[in-house]
């Protein structure tokens, strides 16, 4: 009897241990490189792990630049995608986790996406439009700020400069007097 609870004892112990070993694989993040692109050009790429468990890991990141996004697919494999405006130009570090979801076990790698300058995109101007001004009123100011929009920079970084003529001139239709 004492034989038999020893060997019941054994076995136990065995199958605890194997079932313990067997949850204990971390999962593997599959390399992914440094990633680059240039300002308002789609960044897309896939991300990608396993685990010797058979367990789906779990992916997630942390640091994605503000329009990014990055999506788990729920079967070991996710997506970053990012259209870098034209004023995301630089270097920015994006963690990449795959975690098994049984144990702690956590595979890491730090991405490094280069956004390169587009080159200077000229402002864009609107049409103003005409102002009439009745005789004897004050003339409205007109915000020029709400007409150009410059992808490069932030309204109050534009400059105004003005060439040519600076006199107001002034037509009367003599059939309207």
């Amino acid at each position: 009897m004492k034989m038999k609870k020893l060997l019941l004892a054994i076995f136990t112990l065995f199958v605890l241990t194997s079932a313990a070993q067997a949850q204990t694989v971390a999962p593997v993040l599959a390399p992914i490189g440094p990633q680059s692109t240039t300002e308002n050009v789609l960044l897309t790429f896939g991300v990608s792990a396993t685990d010797g468990d058979a367990v789906i890991p779990t992916l997630t990141t942390l640091g994605l630049p503000a329009g990014a996004s990055f999506i788990d697919n729920g079967d070991g494999t996710g997506t970053f995608n990012w259209t870098p405006t034209f004023t995301d130009a630089g270097i920015y570090n994006v963690t990449f986790y795959a975690n098994d979801i049984v144990t702690t076990d956590i595979d890491s790698e730090l991405v490094v996406i280069t956004i390169n300058e587009a080159g200077n995109q000229a402002p864009v101007v609107s049409d103003i439009p005409d102002q009439t001004v009745a005789e004897g009123a004050t003339f409205t100011t007109i915000d020029l700020n709400t007409f150009v929009t410059d992808a490069d920079n932030l309204d109050s970084e534009i400059s105004w400069t003005f060439a040519g003529n600076t006199a107001l001139t002034v037509s009367i239709d003599l059939a309207n007097i």
